[in-house]
């Protein structure tokens, strides 16, 4: 992985800019604040199949579970290896609310809040709720300080640098031309980036037959 201050510095070279240190200056927290739009940017632009995840709940408050920081949750499964997971029933939260809330193994799951599911029946003991996976796509973790790592595979750091570059050169700059320069760059990357995920050959097949 790479650090939060390597990308600055790429994308503040590729506008013609002096590289940092550290956070000191207002053109390194610009750039700071900057990489963190960027990264919930390219978080959000396509699923990418390195957050899809299976986790637990962070916590659980009765029959609330709250799973944190995610983008989204597909589904949600009960069970265990040996005999086998079984996915829970979604239901508005308006019909969820009707129905008798008990102790259990979970049937129901519904939506309360950001990162919040209430399940019913709900799971009591640790050894129960750990039962109960959650089938997410994941948020990226946003560094704190600039020598955290990005959390992303190395191979995306120069989706993250064109994304970069391109808001730097708005906002630092207020250079309409050369962020739009960028934002093209960007954009033709991330489609290739998408055609790799989805294995999208890079050929068009031949109308001619090989003889």
């Amino acid at each position: 992985m790479t650090t939060a201050l390597s990308l600055i510095n790429q994308a503040l070279l590729n506008i013609g800019e002096r590289q940092v240190t550290s956070l000191t200056t207002p053109t390194a927290q610009l750039a700071f604040n900057s990489l963190l739009e960027a990264l919930r940017d390219i978080e959000t632009i396509h699923r990418w199949e390195w957050l899809y995840d299976t986790i637990p709940a962070v916590s659980w408050t009765n029959e609330v579970a709250d799973l944190g920081s995610i983008q989204q949750l597909h589904s949600v499964s009960v069970g265990d290896s040996s005999t086998g997971y079984r996915q829970l029933e979604y239901v508005k939260p308006q019909d969820f609310d009707v129905l008798p809330l008990s102790t259990g193994t979970p049937r129901y799951y519904t939506q309360t809040g950001y990162g919040e599911y209430k399940l019913n029946p709900y799971p009591v003991s640790s050894t129960d709720r750990a039962k109960v996976r959650f089938y997410v796509t994941r948020s990226i973790p946003l560094p704190v300080l600039e020598t955290d790592d990005v959390q992303a595979p190395q191979r995306f750091d120069q989706l993250i640098i064109k994304r970069l570059s391109y808001l730097l050169a708005l906002r630092h700059l207020d250079d309409a031309q050369t962020a739009a320069q960028f934002n093209g760059e960007f954009e033709s990357l991330t489609q290739r980036y998408r055609d790799r995920e989805r294995k999208v050959p890079t050929t068009k097949p031949s109308m001619y037959r090989r003889r």
